[in-house]
């Protein structure tokens, strides 16, 4: 069975409807110039929020600003290993602050705060700055090569860069 719609036809509500539709059926959508032709498929939504998952299982866990920085850095071919002689720190942010040796600041919540996880954490290379016990945060430099290994740990919660002051340029 094959719908189609013109773009610009149709009131925002009524495609918005035909969207939710679509999506609660198991249908796929392709577009083609000004029409979007939807073709039901037969599969469950469940079948498309499982082929939807992205490859990396890291990154529902750490932040969007961290990965962007993880993946400039390893697109200009660095690793821990060759980071000697490179200016890593050029690689830093507004939002996330990158040290000369490669690390990285960062927050880590935590499901559970106890000794046994900052010692995780610890042998996991988190150089640890300040623990927020009520929170469960712990802010500390880690290697930017450990950031996704470590948010794949089950005591992790999301691993995020620090939320930094700014000044006020507005006059």
């Amino acid at each position: 069975m094959y719908g189609t719609l013109q773009n610009g036809r149709g009131s925002p509500i009524t495609r918005v409807f035909l969207l939710l539709v679509s999506l609660g059926s198991g249908v796929t959508g392709c577009d083609s110039g000004s029409e979007m032709k939807i073709q039901q498929t037969g599969k469950s939504p469940a079948y498309f929020s499982q082929t939807n998952k992205t490859a990396n299982p890291y990154t529902g866990k750490t932040g969007s600003n961290l990965l962007e920085v993880i993946r400039r850095i390893q697109a200009a071919g660095i690793t821990q290993h060759n980071s000697n002689g490179h200016d890593l720190e050029a690689f830093s942010t507004l939002f996330v602050r990158v040290s000369s040796a490669g690390e990285i600041q960062v927050y880590v919540r935590l499901r559970r705060l106890d000794g046994s996880v900052i010692e995780k954490l610890e042998a996991r290379s988190l150089r640890i700055e300040v623990i927020n016990n009520a929170k469960r945060i712990v802010q500390g430099w880690m290697p930017f090569e450990a950031i996704e290994p470590v948010s794949e740990l089950e005591m992790v919660e999301r691993i995020e860069a620090p939320a930094y002051t700014h000044p006020d340029n507005r006059n």
